[in-house]
Order: C-alpha cells, then sequence, then structure tokens
C-alpha cells in the first residue's frame, strides 16, 4: 500500500509505502504512524480467512469497561506539540490514560512516552454494547406491555 499526505509542517506530501513489507508487521507501522502523527483512516483486514482465535466480545464485560471512561471535550495544545500537527479548534475523546485501564491493548506510547488510543479499535466494543443495551430496553418494554 501507498498513500501520500500532506506534511502540516511543510505543506509537502511524504510518501508512506506500507505493500512491500513481505510480512505485516502492525508494529512498525504504528511507530511510523505515532512518529509522525499521521492520521488514517484505513480498511482493516476484516476477512474471517485472516483470523484465528475468534470469540465473541463479552457486552456485558464491555459495558462494564465503557462505563468507566469520561468522554471530553477538549483543544489540543498545538503549540507546546508542534511536531504532532495537532488539529485546531473543540475536539471529541477521551484521556488515553482513563482508557489503558479498561482496555489496555488500545493505547500505545510514541518514543517520549506520550500516549495514543487506536479509536478504530474501540468501535467493535461500543457496537457490542449498544446491542446489549437494545436488548435490554427491548426486553423491559416488553414486561412493561405485559403488567
Amino acid at each position: 500500500m501507498r498513500f501520500s499526505m500532506e506534511d502540516n509542517k511543510n505543506k509537502a506530501l511524504k510518501d508512506y509505502v506500507f505493500g512491500e513489507i513481505k510480512e505485516y508487521d502492525l508494529e512498525k507501522i504504528e511507530a511510523e504512524v505515532l512518529k509522525d502523527s499521521v492520521y488514517l483512516d484505513v480498511f482493516a483486514g476484516s476477512d474471517v480467512a485472516f483470523k484465528n482465535d475468534i470469540s465473541a466480545l463479552n457486552a456485558q464485560d464491555a459495558l462494564s469497561k465503557l462505563s468507566q471512561l469520561q468522554a471530553y471535550n477538549f483543544t489540543y495544545k498545538t503549540s507546546e506539540f508542534p511536531e504532532h500537527n495537532f488539529p485546531q479548534g473543540e475536539q471529541f475523546g477521551f484521556m488515553a490514560q482513563e482508557v489503558e485501564k479498561e482496555f489496555p491493548q488500545l493505547v500505545k506510547k510514541d518514543p517520549q512516552g506520550h500516549s495514543f488510543v487506536n479509536y478504530q479499535q474501540m468501535i467493535p466494543i461500543m457496537a457490542e454494547t449498544i446491542k446489549n443495551l437494545n436488548e435490554r430496553i427491548l426486553s423491559l418494554e416488553e414486561q412493561l406491555k405485559n403488567k
């Protein structure tokens, strides 16, 4: 996979090449992405043929963990961390340190020890939790209807 992205500091395109990697090494790709603070929307290999050790998420456990997280609105300290090319203006998200307590596999640290959250991996957890909550609501509605 090859793509170019504008470097916010230099306003120049920088090439990223991942397709020539013989083995898919997520650690190397994450290191490159964290180094340059590149924010990507990518398609992930999700075909069942690519996966081992498949098990359903425990919705109750996911709900319990998600309930521990606080969502925040904030602005980045863009002048203190210009090398990260953070976006300007109001943002929404979680604090990585809080996410790490509940979902340690979703947090990575850069060489300076700053934490980054893999928000894309939160989607299936949230989807399963929403399904579980919807089932509870439907069950409660049915109980109320039958009274």
